[in-house]
């Protein structure tokens, strides 16, 4: 072995022996530092994760809510009434009120263009018309049941409130106070109508036909309707 190989052998041989010097507080410092970096990048990572997971589950639940409408609803009604709210929008914006007469005037110009789309596709007019027409009985069929049951519900609604009335009335024992208030207008009312049939027959003189005053057939139909009163109490009772 030459002597510079026997050199560079003990050299390394030293230095391999030799203690490496302890980490100065510097470099603790910058290997803690990095050590906190990564585990709040680690933690960041973390949290987009969670909120990217929330998002696609929020799309999700829109997704599947819009699928269940298509098949539920015509997507052409949906397309209609798109149009027709933004030309709603549209005429309010010029000054025209929203309500009923804007959104008929809407319609009819979605209809319009629409019919005018169909035409300049070549489409078959007939069958083309006759879809136009039943998206728009669809797309109306909500307000066609609103007018059907302004017309039949008040009537219908009345007479149940008329029974839940006389329902609850009957279960109600009446008062002292409104018998002793019926008991007065009883005899009231029939102190008038002897004092009126006795001036009927005062003007009819030896006649054997006597003709009833208004005045009596109003005190007749009064008295009859305090005694109603009275029979449906008893009745309940």
């Amino acid at each position: 072995m030459d002597l510079s190989a026997s050199i560079a052998l003990a050299a390394s041989f030293i230095i391999f022996l030799t203690p490496l010097p302890p980490a100065t507080a510097g470099g603790v410092t910058v290997l803690e530092d990095a050590k906190s970096t990564f585990s709040e990048i680690r933690v960041a990572i973390n949290e987009i994760r969670e909120t990217a997971g929330g998002v696609w589950r929020f799309l999700e639940s829109i997704s599947s809510a819009v699928r269940t409408i298509a098949r539920l609803v015509d997507p052409r009604a949906l397309a209609l009434l798109f149009f027709v709210l933004l030309f709603s929008a549209g005429f309010a914006a010029i000054g025209i009120p929203r309500g009923r007469q804007s959104f008929f005037l809407s319609l009819a110009l979605a209809d319009a263009l629409w019919f005018v789309w169909g035409k300049s596709m070549d489409e078959e007019m007939p069958s083309y018309a006759l879809s136009m027409a039943l998206v728009n009985l669809y797309l109306l069929s909500p307000y066609l049941l609103y007018l059907l049951l302004r017309r039949s519900v008040p009537p219908a609604a009345g007479r149940a409130l008329a029974a839940l009335r006389r329902r609850w009335t009957a279960r109600k024992p009446a008062e002292r106070g409104y018998i002793r208030r019926i008991a007065r207008d009883i005899d009231d009312e029939s102190l008038r109508l002897i004092a009126s049939l006795s001036r009927d027959l005062a003007e009819t003189g030896k006649e054997e036909a006597v003709t009833l005053s208004g005045e009596s057939k109003g005190s007749i139909t009064r008295l009859r309707d305090t005694l109603d009163r009275l029979y449906r109490i008893g009745s309940e009772e």
